[in-house]
């Protein structure tokens, strides 16, 4: 089998055979299109758009292997006609993400990005960075998947209440870790924090939005602290909330962990 790696990096570099390439799909230069589309297996990562345009180069694909957990970077339903088999990892890293979050969540409640600057020039004060303590506040999880579970676990030792949402509801972990399932608008109304680990899907594109959620919610999220992992969960943010300069705070440093 005719096997080509795109999206290849000096780190995965070492761990993969035959044919290796940095570019992604939409960027293979014309000049290897033709030695390419000979390729019968391909693997590769989210920089790679794998639509119909892009698997129209390959004539004998029979296998898309995706070193990513998210597949919404490849048209299922081309392959499906085109009888591909699409393979992705079921899990890697849902803690490190989990830590991540809890690197913005505590960085922005402690000030500690801000508060460098003034370090730096030797001085300091208290009174302009009073913290947001998390014990006691609510945290609001969007998607009960491995890493909002992960989140969960790591929040409760921080002392904090639960709630969540997620259209299929797993009520074991619920019990087991101490959260409890509301509807969307009232997470957004309750919680102190919310954060965000629900897929980007054509169902939860724009889920949280001012028509659903009301302008009075997005008023509130503007004294709130919201972390995104996926940007395009939320519609346009209205101006003024003051949202649009935190919620660039989107890092994929999280899921890029080396892992000793």
């Amino acid at each position: 089998m005719k096997i080509i790696h795109f999206d290849v990096d000096y780190h995965i570099n070492q761990y993969l055979r035959d044919q290796k390439y940095s570019f992604s799909l939409q960027d293979i230069p014309e000049k290897e299109k033709l030695a390419l589309a000979q390729a019968e297996a391909i693997t590769l990562k989210s920089n790679s758009h794998a639509t119909n345009s892009t698997l129209s180069l390959f004539s004998h694909l029979q296998l898309i292997v995706t070193r990513t957990v998210g597949i919404d970077h490849i048209a299922l339903e081309e392959c499906k006609k085109r009888r591909i088999a699409v393979y992705h990892v079921v899990d890697y890293g849902a803690f490190n993400i989990a830590e991540q979050v809890f690197a913005l969540l505590l960085a922005g409640t402690r000030h500690i990005v801000d508060s460098q600057r003034e370090v730096k020039l030797g001085r300091f004060s208290y009174h302009n960075y009073l913290s947001f303590t998390l014990k006691d506040k609510t945290l609001g999880v969007v998607g009960t998947g491995r890493i909002g579970l992960e989140v969960v676990k790591l929040a409760k030792a921080f002392g904090m209440k639960i709630i969540a949402y997620d259209i299929y509801q797993n009520t074991k972990a619920a019990a087991e870790l101490g959260y409890r399932y509301v509807a969307l608008d009232e997470l957004l109304a309750q919680s102190d924090v919310i954060t965000l680990h629900a897929p980007a899907m054509k169902e939860t594109k724009h889920l949280i939005n001012v028509s659903a959620a009301g302008p009075a919610i997005f008023q509130r999220l503007d004294k709130q602290f919201v972390l995104p992992v996926e940007i395009r969960l939320f519609a346009t943010i209205p101006l003024g909330t003051g949202l649009h300069d935190r919620l660039p705070a989107l890092l994929s440093v999280g899921r890029e962990t080396t892992i000793a």
